[in-house]
């Protein structure tokens, strides 16, 4: 139970950063505490980090349901 309340947490904390991220156009990787990058003055970076983010929301989310599964 404790393994699925992880996992949901790092899906719920992820999506939170991609969603934070877009309304803010400054988005921060997960992990890494002192990059932030503005769309405006850097959107390769932006949008890297919020790939980052999504992968972690994924991945997450296909362990969570692996999790439940067992």
């Amino acid at each position: 139970m404790m393994v699925v309340l992880l996992f949901l947490g790092i899906a719920v904390l992820a999506a939170w950063f991609l969603v934070s991220g877009f309304r803010s156009q400054t988005m921060t990787a997960m992990g890494v505490p002192y990059g932030r990058w503005s769309l405006v003055d850097r959107p390769s970076l932006f949008w890297m980090a919020a790939i980052f983010n999504l992968l972690v929301l994924i991945s997450g989310l296909l362990l969570l349901i692996d999790e439940v599964k067992q």
